[in-house]
């Protein structure tokens, strides 16, 4: 069972900031007549997923202590899917990206694998 999101964290993804690829689950293997054979590499389907969120400097510094101390840097994580709400199954990919944008506001932004 993954970890759940910090309750109280942010979980607004800014428009135009959400980003789904898909990953490729298929082995092809070459055959001497005819096309190459192929089959599922995996059960589940995976994919690369990236978006933003505005946070305040306390809301970043949770977030950032939660990463390292909680997750351990490479644990998974529940977070609401973006396009429907429910929850779905994360990791990081990369460590989260902070950018200030003015006064107390941050964006971060977040490059994750999903899992189903």
């Amino acid at each position: 069972m993954a970890i759940a999101y910090p309750v109280g964290l942010p979980t607004l993804v800014e428009s135009n900031s959400l980003n789904i690829k898909d990953e490729v689950g298929i082995i092809r293997s070459g055959v001497d007549i005819g096309k190459p054979m192929t089959r599922n590499s995996f059960t589940g389907t995976k994919s690369s997923v990236s978006w933003d969120i505005t946070m305040t400097s306390s809301e970043v510094a949770w977030l950032l202590g939660w990463y390292s101390n909680t997750l351990n840097k490479s644990l998974n994580f529940d977070f609401p899917e973006p396009i429907t709400g429910t929850l779905k199954e994360y990791s990081f990919i990369t460590p989260p990206e902070v950018t200030h944008i003015g006064a107390d506001q941050f964006r971060v932004s977040y490059n994750l694998r999903a899992y189903s």
